[in-house]
């Protein structure tokens, strides 16, 4: 839906969470195609991944309804309030996740054939030894 919108080459465009459900290197392939499609047009971009608002000339912030705070994304991450810390949970979400993988790439691959090899016994309580 956003190549036929933008091929319309309409004034205004306003793209709504258009980016929440791609992965991070999709995301940013189309990041730069609406940074080429936005050049000479208002766009505005409802977004919930602060890497989407990185680029924006202007962020205003919602809270219930209401404009809690406005400013570029550099201002805002230099204040305390609702987009610094939406920030702060979007970085330590990811942050986790990388550890996550890290761990899951670090941990060795459980030994098939130690299982394989061990017989239909050796799983059965050990008797005591002397």
């Amino acid at each position: 839906s956003i190549a036929r919108a933008l091929i319309l080459e309409p004034p205004l465009l306003i793209l709504d969470d258009a980016l929440s459900a791609v992965d991070p290197q999709t995301e940013h392939e189309m990041l730069q195609a609406i940074d080429n499609a936005a050049r000479n047009r208002t766009t505005f971009i409802v977004a919930h991944r602060l890497s989407t608002l990185r680029r924006a000339d202007l962020v205003l912030v919602l809270d219930k309804g209401r404009l809690v705070q406005v400013g570029t994304h550099d201002q805002l991450m230099s204040t305390s309030g609702h987009y610094r810390d939406a920030a702060g949970l979007q970085i330590a979400d990811a942050e986790s996740k990388m550890l996550l993988n890290m761990t899951a790439l670090a941990s060795p691959a459980p030994d098939a054939t130690a299982s394989q090899n061990a017989g239909p016994d050796a799983y059965a309580n050990p008797e005591p030894r002397a």
